[in-house]
């Protein structure tokens, strides 16, 4: 599952319609329905809801652009010394660095316990189990004509059975726009 704030995706806002929530039609290749949400508009119930049904939910603007651009300035001097990846599935055309709550406080102070975020977390994960905690910050910088990363699933780290009940959260935050020609997250 993902949550994805599509604060930087400037273009593709402006042609979804303005409704309290939207759902986009499967994608080509067949996958599932996004719900789309306003930020003044999604709320954890509705979120959860969406998410449990469609597998994913993107929510417009929950960062603010000036929040979004603190994240990429912060994490510019990172990437600029970052070497690019090595083999297929890390991508040779690809930058990847990681702690990224050490390395911005935005990051720590805005994104990783935002609030509304967390409460879905809570609604998700906690009816069967005591706590969870922040696993993994990662950025991920996609160079043009990059191969796709083969399919995966962000839990294949650990030893869960599927289907089953959703134990890993993901978070996607769009620091810059983000398309399918520039290695967008795929939903399938």
């Amino acid at each position: 599952m993902a949550v994805v704030s599509e604060t930087a995706v400037q273009a593709y806002q402006h042609k979804t319609p303005k409704r309290r929530a939207t759902y986009a039609p499967a994608n080509k290749r067949g996958g599932p329905r996004v719900v789309y949400f306003d930020k003044k508009d999604a709320t954890p119930e509705k979120i959860v809801r969406a998410l449990k049904r469609n597998g994913v939910v993107i929510i417009r603007k929950l960062a603010s652009p000036r929040v979004m651009d603190r994240v990429a300035a912060d994490l510019k001097p990172y990437f600029d010394k970052t070497p690019f990846g090595e083999g297929e599935y890390m991508g040779q055309r690809t930058k990847r660095t990681s702690s990224l709550v050490a390395k911005s406080t935005t990051i720590g102070e805005k994104l990783a316990i935002h609030p509304l975020i967390l409460k879905v977390v809570d609604a998700m994960l906690l009816d069967r189990c005591q706590n969870y905690r922040l696993a993994t910050t990662h950025c991920v910088s996609i160079g043009k004509g990059e191969t796709l990363q083969p399919l995966h699933r962000d839990d294949s780290i650990y030893p869960l059975t599927h289907p089953g009940p959703e134990s890993v959260i993901s978070t996607v935050w769009a620091v810059s726009e983000f398309t399918e020609e520039n290695g967008a997250t795929q939903i399938v």
